[in-house]
């Protein structure tokens, strides 16, 4: 059964904006309009236009948004900066709250810009938090969290102690739904210590809410419920709808997985009763979809289907094509039920249209399973093996885990069968053996019943022969089943070898035309530089573009000689690229000792890039700067900091940095290593400790790491 959770970005907001959790009277929105009337001065006008748009927040969104273009005018001709940005940031807020992603994105995109601009930082991580939650939403987990680490940076130089909760909070929610729950239980509890310091009840509840739907992903139900009881009593006290109407869905949901049927449609009815006097339109769609699933469990599919397209009519007023996919599935597998094929077949054709367009391979698995039932119902053998094939390879290792599992579940069936076949001739054959007993030694009086029991034993056999004949046949037929699943295995097994021969040809192939190219244009920088000897500058700049060349060449060239083509040994690209930085700098390397800790690490090309970028860049630096007499160590160390993350260590004992070095932050070569350490979602850490100590901490969980 395929159930989903509501957004919980409304809820964020009501956190950034304590004003919007409680819908304000009348009588401040009078009062913010007769402000307006009055007002002498444009500045404060645009105060009151923001004020009044926080206001119309939880009344019309659409209103809000108008009110705020008329701030925007006024603002940017008065060139108000901090209202500026303000009015962005509520427009932003607005749109995603209309489900119009496109321009909630745009403007946040915007909001960033200008508060960059302005070097406003509490502004500017707002802008990547609005972003972040929109790629969260759309199913871009990992673009998700790099934009919430940037918000999270820019609110602790902003010194926002309730934006940092906030942050903790949502990045627990991206890691959850990324299927990484131990660091997503982790961030929660960060951010439940933050909003305890800060007596901020309403982030605690949120992430309360967030918790359970953690422990529902880990199918501790016990536990989701208590969780979201807790998040309901507290919202309660705030009378927010929206909140309250999500643990309530929340609590359905729980109930629905334990079985718990009847109290799982109380609680869905409480959520839907409750978004519907708000309105909130993703809350009805979600609910409406998930009381359809409850009656599909409780096999009134009929009634089912009404739900359904109430939710694909909700979703589709709103730009968020899972939710729109998903209702349309599970109306699919409804009409598949109901043997309405036509009608399945239409909703199949959109759901696989907006799949091309999400990257969502969970999803793309229960819709191969949909069209395989779908091409079953309609005897289709040719589309049923194609769907059969594509959910195969999909599932991968997990379907042969379960196959393995059916097998031995029928292998114990089997035996179990067999066993009490064998039980009851056993027993029947002490009856036979008691009842000749007993006919030797009863007298002519009792033979009659002896006959009788003759008779019976008789009929006992027959039965239990026909009962073993039947049982055989199963066996027999379960016997075929399994070995035309092992035929299907074995020919998709073969031709998934043969593929990955020809790939892994192809690879080395690849790399190595990339490694000559990647030469090539090290030789044409090596004699542009040459060429420009008098302008030391642009030669200087030549030569460190040459050495980035250089160390990407090498990982190429690496994997090209490797037996893995999609993976490289660090120690061995270490030892490689100082070697090739020392020769290019010609230096000596019994002056500068040199030692490379990396043993047993092994990364994909996609994490070895940015790394030895990284590195060459800082090699490239200590062996320009650090020893201007010409002596000194290098130490480079890679290795585990804990179970989540790597510690790469870059140390010289030279010179160290200089005094001013913060007025330097800006040039190219650092900047290339703040980006590169962005990429690898990594926090980078600059020190003086009798010399120059540089390091990089990021986490294991998104990037292809092997620690042998």
């Amino acid at each position: 059964m395929f159930s989903r959770h509501p957004s919980s970005f409304v809820i964020f907001i009501c956190l950034l904006f304590p004003s919007w959790v409680i819908a304000q009277s009348n009588l401040v929105i009078d009062s913010l309009q007769r402000s307006l009337k009055v007002e002498k001065t444009d500045s404060l006008r645009v105060k009151t236009l923001n004020n009044l748009a926080y206001e119309f927040f939880s009344i019309d969104p659409k209103k809000s948004i108008t009110i705020i273009e008329q701030s925007l005018s006024i603002a940017f001709t008065l060139h108000l900066k901090k209202q500026i940005l303000d009015a962005y940031y509520i427009k932003c807020i607005g749109y995603d709250m209309l489900g119009n992603n496109i321009e909630a994105e745009r403007n946040s995109k915007k909001l960033i810009e200008l508060a960059l601009a302005y070097q406003d930082t509490l502004y500017a991580g707002k802008g990547y938090f609005i972003w972040g939650n929109l790629k969260n939403r759309t199913s871009n987990g990992p673009e998700s969290i790099s934009h919430f680490n940037k918000a999270l940076l820019y609110f602790r130089k902003a010194k926002s102690d309730v934006d940092i909760a906030n942050m903790y909070s949502r990045l627990g929610t991206a890691y959850n739904n990324l299927g990484n729950y131990e660091t997503a239980i982790q961030f929660f509890i960060k951010a439940l210590a933050e909003f305890g310091k800060l007596k901020d009840l309403k982030g605690e509840s949120v992430t309360l809410h967030s918790m359970g739907n953690t422990f529902m992903f880990l199918k501790d139900y016990s536990e989701a419920k208590k969780y979201y009881l807790k998040s309901l009593k507290i919202k309660i006290k705030f009378n927010n709808l929206s909140w309250i109407g999500t643990d309530y869905m929340s609590l359905g949901n729980a109930y629905t997985e334990t079985d718990s049927l009847e109290k799982a449609f109380d609680y869905y009815k409480k959520a839907l009763n409750t978004f519907e006097r708000i309105p909130l339109t993703e809350g009805i769609a979600s609910t409406n979809e998930n009381i359809g699933l409850l009656l599909m469990k409780k096999h009134q599919v009929a009634k089912a289907v009404p739900y359904f397209l109430k939710s694909i009519t909700l979703n589709r007023t709103m730009d968020a094509p899972y939710p729109l996919a998903s209702s349309l599935r599970n109306t699919a597998n409804a009409y598949i039920n109901l043997n309405k094929l036509d009608e399945a077949a239409l909703k199949l054709n959109e759901a696989s249209k907006l799949a091309k367009k999400m990257d969502n391979r969970k999803f793309k698995l229960d819709l191969y399973e949909s069209l395989v039932n779908y091409y079953k119902a309609r005897y289709d053998f040719k589309n049923i093996s194609t769907y059969m094939e594509k959910y195969t390879i999909l599932k991968d290792s997990i379907f042969n885990d379960t196959k393995s599992k059916q097998i031995a579940g029928l292998q114990i069936e089997f035996e179990s069968e067999q066993k009490e076949a064998e039980n009851n001739i056993l027993k029947q054959n002490n009856d036979i053996q008691r009842l000749t007993i007993e006919k030797q030694n009863q007298t002519k009086q009792i033979m009659s019943i002896v006959i009788f029991l003759v008779v019976l034993l008789t009929f006992l056999l027959y039965w239990l022969f026909k009962s073993k004949e039947i049982a055989n046949k199963k066996l027999v037929y379960k016997t075929n089943i399994i070995d035309t699943k092992n035929a299907i295995l074995e020919a998709t097994q073969l031709k998934l070898q043969q593929s990955l021969g020809e790939k892994e040809v192809l690879l080395k192939e690849i790399h190595h035309r990339v490694k000559n190219n990647l030469q090539l244009v090290s030789s044409l920088l090596s004699i542009q530089a040459r060429a420009t000897a008098q302008n030391l500058e642009v030669k200087d700049f030549l030569y460190k573009s040459q050495n980035r060349v250089q160390s990407m060449a090498l990982i190429h060239e690496t994997l090209y000689l490797s037996d893995d083509v999609s993976k490289v040994d660090f120690q061995q690209y270490l030892i490689k690229l100082t070697s090739h930085l020392f020769h290019s700098f010609d230096v000596d390397k019994g002056n500068i000792e040199t030692t490379i800790q990396a043993h047993g690490i092994v990364l994909d090309i996609e994490t070895v890039i940015p790394l030895g970028l990284i590195l060459a860049e800082l090699i490239n630096n200590a062996l320009k700067h650090a020893f201007p007499k010409g002596n000194g160590k290098i130490n480079i160390t890679l290795q585990d900091h804990n179970d989540e993350m790597l510690e790469l260590i870059v140390f010289d004992n030279g010179i160290g940095l200089p005094e001013n070095y913060s007025e330097k932050e800006a040039t190219l070569g650092m900047q290339l290593i703040n980006d590169l350490t962005v990429q690898l979602y990594g926090n980078l850490m600059i020190e003086n400790l009798n010399g120059t100590r540089v390091t990089i901490r990021f986490p294991k969980d998104y990037l292809r790491i092997t620690i042998i």
